[in-house]
């Protein structure tokens, strides 16, 4: 009997993948997705790039996923790896911010987060140092960046400090003006801009988000070195989330507005998401109801995962669905019957 690899599951599931559409572009049978997820098979070494690319992940991460028993055992319920996937979604691609999602009232699952997440990094870091990998290393900050937030709950605790000084460090670290070093330097960028957002420095956000920008206008499209989709897009895509954060509705959807979510690449399914999600969340705040339908409705489309696992979906379907006006929002309770906020 195989491990189960329920990361690996939900870390597709958050990109918008079912088991078929996931088993399309890798030539494989359904049954063989299934297989994987389950631990009765190993993906083949050469299929293994196609994988990652795919999942949005390192070849380095990709293993941790494909070999749960080497990360430290920790005790924890079975929603926490999913609870893990989400959130960070939310911050790798620009999306709600971390305390909007993340339900911080059980200690366990922190817990794992933090272990696993500092595992990957760990890994992560350990090969690129091996391999004289700067990308590498610029990679692994990030991933311990992220690792570092999503365990914190307050905006001045000790992993958001950590967690700014990490990606701040690692982006200063990084001269070359090379499009990798660019990239890199940009992602890191952005992610500090989402933590200064957390500490409501929304000045510090906001001149983070301009060197971001700066950044992704010389690289001058919307590229995916090292499956960040770094670019003039995601810049955008990140100040709203930032605008999420410092509770800014208006300015959320002003941002919304100057971006072209069907610009973005297909198999950019999280971000896609997330952008619909952030506009929900503004127009709900702003009692523009059908608005946040149809933004849910295209989170939905775009990933029907997220809207059924991720607490702040489900919170605002509930939100909607408590002042639902039918003649306004008639797909709402469909909606809601899917997510399973409504019986």
């Amino acid at each position: 009997m195989g491990i189960q690899r329920t990361a690996f599951a939900a870390r597709r599931e958050a990109l918008g993948f079912t088991q078929e559409t996931f088993a399309r572009p890798l030539k494989v049978e359904l049954s063989t997705v299934g297989r994987w997820e389950r631990g009765t098979l190993t993906p083949h070494p050469w299929r293994r790039p196609r994988i990652a690319e795919l999942l949005q992940v390192t070849l380095v991460e990709l293993d941790v996923l494909l070999n749960p028993a080497e990360a430290k055992p920790v005790a924890r319920p079975p929603s926490a790896t999913r609870r893990e996937v989400m959130v960070d979604a939310a911050l790798a691609t620009g999306g709600i911010a971390v305390g909007h999602v993340l339900d911080t009232r059980s200690e366990e699952p922190l817990r794992y987060q933090m272990d696993h997440g500092f595992a990957a990094a760990e890994l992560a870091r350990v090969a690129a140092e091996k391999a004289e990998d700067t990308f590498g290393l610029a990679a692994a900050a990030y991933q311990r960046a992220c690792a570092l937030l999503r365990t914190s709950s307050e905006k001045d605790s000790a992993q958001t400090k950590d967690a700014e000084e990490v990606a701040v460090s690692a982006a200063t670290a990084l001269r070359g003006q090379d499009p990798q070093s660019v990239t890199w330097r940009g992602a890191l960028t952005l992610i500090a801009s989402v933590i200064a957002a957390r500490r409501a420095d929304d000045a510090e956000a906001s001149e983070r988000l301009d060197h971001a920008d700066e950044l992704a206008q010389w690289l001058g499209v919307d590229g995916n070195i090292g499956w960040t989709a770094f670019g003039p897009s995601n810049v955008l895509i990140h100040r709203t989330s930032v605008a999420v954060t410092l509770n800014d509705p208006r300015g959320t959807l002003a941002t919304a507005e100057q971006l072209d979510i069907s610009a973005l690449s297909a198999g950019l399914n999280g971000r896609q998401a997330q952008f619909h999600l952030d506009s929900a969340w503004a127009h709900t705040q702003l009692a523009e109801d059908s608005q946040a339908v149809i933004h849910l409705l295209e989170t939905e489309r775009v990933a029907p995962e997220l809207v059924r696992s991720n607490p702040n979906a489900r919170s605002l379907i509930a939100d909607l669905l408590a002042r639902e006006r039918r003649q306004q929002g008639p797909a709402l309770r469909g909606l809601a019957l899917r997510a399973g906020v409504a019986v």
